[in-house]
């Protein structure tokens, strides 16, 4: 396998992980009845973030990100 082809698979892998917590974390909050939809992001790897907050904006949520939980808070 060539570099590229492995950053590409990685690439695939981290996408279906991350959307697989998103689902685990939609049917979380579907079985405690929150009905929100924003989600407050808070990752300190701005690489990751990015990620995340692109799926979850992609399943039509409101998402606010911060680096620290210093954001998050004030």
């Amino acid at each position: 396998m060539t570099c590229a082809t492995n950053k590409v698979n990685n690439a695939n892998i981290v996408h279906n992980y991350l959307k697989h917590l998103i689902i685990r974390s939609v049917i979380h909050i579907t079985k405690v009845e929150l009905m929100k939809k924003c989600i407050y992001v808070v990752e300190d790897n701005p690489s990751i973030r990015e990620i995340i907050e692109f799926l979850l904006i992609e399943e039509l949520y409101e998402v606010k990100t911060c680096s620290n939980t210093n954001d998050f808070w004030f």
